[in-house]
């Protein structure tokens, strides 16, 4: 997927360009392909009862989305065209009117779409985004966290791929057919056990596929940021040279067919060997984007003692982390960026496959007043099973947190045996341990280590994501630090390098 830009703004309105008694008023921003093209818009007709509709100046619009605009003084329409799709769209002086949506107000390529008219205001014409992008088979979308409308142009968009097709007419070679769009690059890579196919800028379903067919046990795909990957596990050993496997391509009027073919005597082209070093290199290429998750906030405040409160201390450091990043040229976004309370399902939501990873910042406390230090964790079985009592209370405790903690439980026996499962495990446990390594450097406080327990919070990432403990709140020389800005500065710094060594130097998943 494309990255996004994270835009913190304060207020309501973004840019308050409008003055009492005009038509059109200016509010958020507006940004395509990443870019921020305000010259653009948004506007809005609010003062004619249209508060939902975002409008833009139709030739910056244009301009933005890569289109030719004519303007017929005649027949007063507006004439957008790229390639093979031509959109005219009607336009009236009378705002009201305009502010309706009507068949066959825009026609695309001659056949008639709803949408409002462009309306005119003082020579300007100002057109509907949303049914603009959406005729040039672009999306658009509100995020309301960052005050700002996004456009993606199709070009930018990530090919949609179907679930792949298997079958052995002959009994003796199975074949797995895909059909991919024309133009989608594809990579290869092996070990003796499995082949991995890499889509560049694609997406698909995810799914997973038990076969008794003759040379395949399993197929499955998996997003991995912007890229789609097939998993293949055949029956018999495969390797890099060509042994058990061919594959090849048929052209067709809009698409083209990926086949592979496999049995024991097949011998095809050479590929990569697959890498087993973690990397999220290859899971966000060209991304450079953190989750930040501050625990708690709201009605739960987390540990509170004498010292300090969690859900103030993590905000804090989540706060600070976030500029740290932002020096170095990475985007955060932040699950909460005030004394707000999100269900952990909510928080664990932000861990998208467009994002490369996920972080999640705690303070502990304990029953023993002595206990110290910083600790790191990743989802998966707890090699102690006394540490299911602490994942119940760090779920929210009571039922629901043991719910939650079955669940991640449930989550947790699934990744033995799912190559792509223990891959994201590792990538976490590499970005567990140089994290790890960097607060307690740092700060001098004492090493707890790196775990695993089942945290509900980091469950279902589909990217890597820790939990860090960065101290004990009710230890009397840690407490009192935590609460202090300079401690927490020094802990946000120490996450932010940790971050950025990841990112530059986890390795390859994919031999290319």
């Amino acid at each position: 997927m494309k990255r996004w830009f994270h835009i913190h703004l304060v207020g309501i309105f973004l840019l308050p360009l409008f003055s009492f008694g005009v038509a059109q008023e200016r509010h958020n921003s507006l940004g395509v392909n990443g870019v921020l093209w305000d010259e653009a818009g948004p506007y809005y007709f609010i003062s004619h009862g249209d508060s939902r509709n975002a409008y833009a100046k139709a030739l910056p619009l244009a301009e933005a989305l890569g289109l030719t605009l004519d303007f017929d003084n005649t027949t007063k329409e507006l004439t957008f065209h790229q390639n093979t799709i031509t959109v005219t769209l009607t336009t009236t002086s009378d705002i009201a009117k305009g502010l309706v949506k009507d068949l066959g107000t825009l026609k695309l390529n001659g056949v008639d779409m709803e949408s409002p008219m462009g309306i005119l205001v003082d020579g300007v014409a100002y057109v509907a985004i949303s049914p603009i992008v959406s005729a040039f088979a672009g999306e658009s979308n509100w995020l309301p966290e960052d005050n700002l409308i996004t456009i993606i142009t199709s070009d930018e968009l990530p090919n949609n791929i179907a679930k792949p097709r298997i079958g052995s007419p002959d009994g003796l070679v199975t074949r797995v057919a895909i059909d991919i769009p024309i133009g989608q690059t594809t990579s290869f890579a092996v070990t003796n056990e499995i082949m991995v196919i890499s889509f560049p800028n694609a997406q698909s379903d995810s799914f997973t596929l038990n076969t008794p067919e003759t040379n395949i046990v399993k197929l499955s795909f998996e997003q991995f940021g912007p890229d789609l990957i097939l998993v293949i596990q055949p029956r018999h050993n495969i390797d890099s040279d060509g042994t058990g496997y061919e594959f090849g391509k048929v052209s067709h009027a809009n698409h083209e067919v990926l086949y592979i073919d496999f049995a024991p005597n097949l011998n095809g082209d050479v590929v990569d060997i697959l890498s087993t070093e973690p990397s999220v290199a290859d899971i966000a290429i060209n991304s450079r984007i953190v989750v930040i998750d501050a625990g708690h906030g709201g009605h739960d405040p987390g540990a509170s003692t004498e010292f300090a409160v969690e859900e103030e201390v993590v905000l804090s450091i989540a706060l600070s982390l976030r500029k740290r990043l932002k020096e170095k040229g990475i985007e955060a976004v932040l699950t909460r960026d005030n004394d707000t309370f999100l269900s952990l399902k909510e928080r664990s939501n932000f861990a998208t496959p467009n994002r490369n990873l996920f972080i999640s910042i705690h303070a502990n406390s304990a029953p023993n007043p002595n206990a110290e230090g910083i600790e790191t964790w990743v989802f998966g079985q707890p090699l102690n099973p006394s540490l299911i009592n602490q994942a119940i209370r760090e779920n929210g405790g009571g039922a629901a947190g043991e719910a939650l903690t079955q669940e991640a439980l449930s989550n947790a026996n699934g990744i033995a045996g799912d190559i792509l499962k223990e891959a994201q495990l590792n990538y976490s446990l590499t970005l567990a341990k140089i994290v790890q390594d960097r607060m307690v450097t740092a700060t001098g406080a004492k090493d707890r280590g790196v775990k695993q327990n089942v945290f509900y919070v980091i469950s279902t990432a589909r990217i890597p994501a820790i939990l860090v403990e960065v101290g004990f709140l009710n230890n009397s020389l840690e407490g009192p630090k935590l609460r202090t800005y300079g401690y927490q500065n020094t802990l946000a710094l120490a996450l932010a390098e940790g971050i950025v060594e990841f990112l530059e130097n986890a390795g390859t998943v994919v031999g290319r």
